[in-house]
């Protein structure tokens, strides 16, 4: 391969936003996915567990769009939220 050329086999690339959301009876609903090569991609829900916070933040704006408050944790689970501690060795 050239200089700067990455061959991807058998990866998925990376997601880099969620861009849409559609739903086709009775599926699951599926997610427009702007990948990192910039190919977009329907996606189901199922296969993007990795990618949890990407849908969360798509779905806030939505909801701010339509004027509607911003999905919160349960106070269970807020404590999940603080900032991870990096350490450089």
């Amino acid at each position: 391969f050239a200089d700067g050329v990455v061959a991807y086999k058998n990866t998925p690339t990376p997601i880099v936003k969620v861009l849409d959301k559609r739903r086709t009876a009775p599926r699951e609903p599926e997610y427009l996915v702007r990948h990192a090569d910039g190919e977009t991609h329907w996606t189901p829900r199922s296969r993007l567990t990795d990618y949890e916070s990407f849908i969360s933040e798509y779905e806030n704006l939505v909801r701010s769009h339509q004027d509607l408050p911003t999905l919160r944790r349960s106070p269970r689970l807020a404590e999940l939220d603080v900032e991870a501690v990096v350490r450089e060795y």
